[in-house]
């Protein structure tokens, strides 16, 4: 479907700029970025707290967290 193949593109792309901004702040090259990559990441959606990207996709990661009623 579509909207999977959207959704698989954009954890993907999320993932690679992530890991990007990661490296970069740890070599200590643009401390400036740390509040971008926060808000990217709010409450470790993408990233663990240790660095560790998660490889549940967004949306199921979301319905973990919730009790939705049907």
């Amino acid at each position: 479907m579509e909207v999977d193949r959207i959704e698989k593109q954009f954890d993907d792309c999320i993932a690679f700029l992530l890991r990007i901004l990661s490296f970069k702040l740890n070599v200590g090259h643009f401390p400036h970025l740390a509040d971008l990559v926060t808000r990217i990441n709010y409450n470790y959606f993408y990233m663990s707290d240790s660095g560790n990207l998660l490889t549940v996709p967004s949306f199921e990661g979301a319905k973990l967290g919730r009790n939705l009623p049907s």
